[in-house]
């Protein structure tokens, strides 16, 4: 899987050849978040939720690594409750 060649200071990219810088990116998902009448949260907590989805959905450790520009060791330091969640679920259908 080719992973996006991202600017550590500018990780935002819509399309346009100029990255956006990430107090723009956090100003305007603060404002969309307001008019909508939802919390705030910090957009690395959409890092977590996306990781966390993947995980409950299968998803292979190597492929979570990959996705998020991360090692498979640090995904598993991070997220590894979340696959003992999922293991004593599958279990519990068993019984």
């Amino acid at each position: 899987m080719e992973k996006l060649n991202l600017l550590k200071d500018y990780p935002f990219y819509f399309g346009g050849d100029k990255p956006l810088a990430s107090t723009t990116v956090k100003r305007v998902f603060d404002k969309y978040c307001n008019k909508a009448d939802v919390e705030i949260i910090r957009i690395h907590d959409l890092l977590h939720s996306f990781v966390s989805m993947l995980i409950h959905l299968g998803a292979n450790l190597m492929v979570v690594a990959d996705l998020i520009g991360d090692t498979v060791e640090q995904v598993m330091k991070t997220y590894g409750h979340l696959y003992q969640e999922d293991k004593l679920n599958i279990l519990s259908k068993i019984n």
